[in-house]
């Protein structure tokens, strides 16, 4: 037996260790630069339990934002990544999830979701110095009297204020009632209630409340009942929880109570739309339960509706989750890029501490308090009043065949002056006009560089001296005028009118992905007299995503979207519509896959059949050879100058059928020489590739369909 500790075994073991020591340290130098080349902050909410949903979207809006700020570079080199705790919208939870930052020397915190957990965290940040950002908590005591948490959402008082001013002002209500939640949500709400309708002579007929600790459906049976018994038709005050609303104002149908509800952002948001949605008779009579009720929410002209951003926020959305983006992920990406704003103002060095580092960041955002100052966010532009609370335009929306759309009031502060940013004060805000435009493509041939719409401008107004029929279409064929309105009445005071026209549109064409193009049609048209604070647009055309209308065979709608520029010069805002089509499945089965699919089985057929047959095997080539000939000529519908990827396609397979017929004449060699070992490693080599051809075929259409 050979002697284990000789000369050469110890000199290869002491190399051994030192190569193992060497990447061990490396390892640990590399672990050590990763977190010094990186920042990173916590993200508080329900990541798992029943309202995970919530959590999801959360991230998914940070995480977009910090796609964009990482792939450009950052802040200052750093990556900017997060720590998930997941507090299952539970204040216990979320008191332990905020120890837990705390030690984990996070910079800030976004969340948590609920004014619950949010309230009860911020005791533990405000101890242990943490900042903490908001972005769907609402209630007031989340952000008074701790000035380490912010919210870049509405607060309950803000909400108050415009739905009692509008209720006053617009809807000409002398009394309401009030219902909500016991609990910091609701409660802040009524108390902001209660505290706002004195000072524009709203009395408050009745107040009831939800008892959390008490059967819901029992209390919700008992106040309806008692506002049946009051005979009561005017306004209620809403301030309760998605879920619990949903069961309101299912009863009252039942109850044939007839009210107007004005509800939170707790109404607007996509919980309550989609718990509505499920009931029987909504789905088969869109807005049974829904119609005429009216929300706040930031959504309702932040998101979808009227800047550059948040249409390429909706593009980025869209295109990783295959959905439009809700409100939670919008506010969380305002959120987020408020914070990244901060940040990218700090200086700091290798001697800053986690400590110095946060009390920095609250004293940044603390400073956020102008207009000036203001974070443009895709939900409005965003600094703090001195709780820590975002001041910014709160949109109105109302239900209209189970859809939320904006009210075609609007009220938006006056930013520019500096007077009192509050809906109580009539000379801070100014009503903006929402024309409501509804679109359908009527016809389309794809191979054209134009299309026709039909478009229906609407248009309600109280005493407005806008003349809708001055606006300019900026990509149609020829010069198009709305004309004299083809409706138009009055109701309660307000002017409706309706326009309409047809229209051709010119459109651009890019055919470098056929058959996996996705087209874009686009419609442009603007008011060449009046700016982003008189008037605006909104698109509800194919009613929310529902593109039944449209019907051109081999194509379907992926998505639509628009956007209008938000400027204060006349001449705008612009508004455009797009309209993303993609082909259907079945046409790109037929196009491309299958016939590829088959003519890199046959190839692969080669190589299981004996090379000394060598007529099958040119029979198997001829055939492909001609099918890949025919394919190419017969199934091609468009003519372009330019390669698209339809030919790549057809081209790599005559480069597969080259390779194969070099095969078949190196294996038939190879036979008769008596090569029968190397003619396995020619096969398993044409094997190989074949499979890369197949590997080739799924990374050209990754992404594509």
């Amino acid at each position: 037996m050979k002697k284990l500790f000789n000369k050469k075994n110890v000199i290869i073991f002491l190399l051994l260790l030192f190569c193992s020591s060497l990447l061990g340290a490396g390892g640990l130098y590399l672990i050590r630069g990763t977190n010094k080349q990186s920042l990173y902050f916590g993200v508080g909410g329900p990541f798992t339990g029943k309202d995970k949903y919530y959590g999801r979207e959360m991230i998914r809006g940070i995480d977009l934002c910090l796609e964009q700020v990482n792939a450009n570079g950052g802040i200052d080199g750093k990556k900017l990544k997060y720590i998930q705790g997941d507090d299952m919208n539970i204040p216990n939870f979320a008191m332990k999830i905020a120890s837990y930052f705390a030690k984990k020397n996070v910079l800030f915190v976004l969340g948590h979701y609920t004014s619950q957990t949010s309230f009860s965290a911020g005791r533990i940040y405000m101890k242990e110095g943490v900042p903490a950002v908001t972005a769907s908590a609402s209630a007031d005591n989340v952000t008074n009297k701790n000035e380490w948490y912010f919210r870049t959402s509405h607060s309950a008082t803000n909400q108050a204020n415009l739905i009692v001013s509008f209720s006053s002002n617009q809807l000409n209500i002398k009394s309401a009632l009030i219902i909500y939640s016991k609990d910091i949500f609701g409660r802040s709400f009524k108390d902001a209630f209660t505290n706002v309708v004195p000072k524009v002579g709203i009395k408050i007929e009745n107040v009831f409340h939800i008892d959390f600790e008490k059967s819901i459906q029992d209390q919700i049976f008992t106040i309806c009942k008692k506002i049946k018994e009051l005979k009561y038709n005017g306004v209620i005050f809403l301030a309760i929880k998605a879920d619990i609303a949903t069961q309101l104002i299912k009863q009252f149908k039942l109850m044939n109570i007839n009210v107007t509800i004005i509800g939170t952002d707790s109404v607007s948001n996509e919980s309550f739309y989609h718990a509505v949605k499920d009931m029987p008779l909504e789905k088969a009579i869109p807005g049974y339960y829904s119609d005429g009720i009216m929300a706040t929410g930031s959504d309702i002209f932040g998101n979808h509706l009227f800047n550059e951003a948040s249409a390429i926020f909706y593009k980025s959305y869209y295109n990783s989750f295959k959905a439009p983006p809700s409100s939670i992920s919008a506010e969380y990406y305002d959120a987020t890029l408020t914070m990244v704003e901060v940040l990218r103002q700090i200086e700091t060095d290798e001697d800053t501490t986690t400590e110095q580092f946060r009390r920095l960041i609250r004293h940044f955002l603390a400073d956020i308090n102008k207009p000036d100052y203001a974070v443009n966010g895709i939900c409005g532009d965003i600094f703090f009043d001195n709780n820590g609370s975002a001041i910014k335009s709160i949109g109105l929306g109302q239900y209209q065949k189970g859809q939320l759309a904006p009210y075609h009031q609007q009220f938006i502060l006056n930013m520019a002056d500096d007077t009192e940013k509050s809906y109580l004060v009539e000379s801070a805000f100014h009503e903006l006009s929402i024309v409501k435009v509804k679109t359908n493509i009527c016809d389309l041939d794809i191979k054209e560089t134009e299309f026709t719409a039909h478009l229906i401008f609407k248009f309600i107004y109280k005493n407005s001296k806008i003349d809708l029929s001055d606006i300019v279409f900026l990509n149609t064929t020829s010069t198009v005028k709305l004309g004299q309105p083809i409706e138009e009445y009055t109701t309660n005071g307000f002017i409706h009118k309706t326009y309409d026209i047809n229209a051709t549109f010119k459109r651009n064409v890019n055919y470098e992905h056929y058959p996996f193009d996705r087209q874009k049609l686009a419609i442009s048209f603007k008011h060449p007299s009046l700016n982003k604070n008189e008037i605006r647009f909104s698109h509800q055309g194919f009613p929310q995503y529902n593109f039944n209308d449209f019907n051109f065979p081999g194509w379907k709608i992926r998505n639509t979207y628009s956007y209008g520029l938000v400027t204060n010069e006349k001449n705008d805002p612009f508004f455009n519509i797009f309209v993303n089509i993609s082909r259907e499945f079945i046409d790109l089965l037929v196009k491309i896959l299958v016939p590829g699919v088959v003519i890199l089985c046959l190839l692969f057929s080669i190589y299981i059949i004996c090379p000394s047959i060598c007529t099958n095997s040119v029979i198997i080539l001829i055939t492909c050879l001609g099918l890949n000939s025919f394919l190419y000529v017969n199934l091609k519908d468009i003519q372009v100058s330019y390669t698209t990827l339809y030919d790549k396609w057809f081209i790599f397979l005559y480069m597969m059928i080259c390779i194969s017929l070099l095969m078949v004449f190196v294996m038939s060699f190879l036979k008769r020489i008596g090569g029968t070992k190397i003619i396995i490693w020619v096969k398993l080599l044409g094997g190989v590739f074949h499979l890369g051809g197949l590997g080739y075929l799924y990374y050209v259409l990754r992404g594509l369909i």
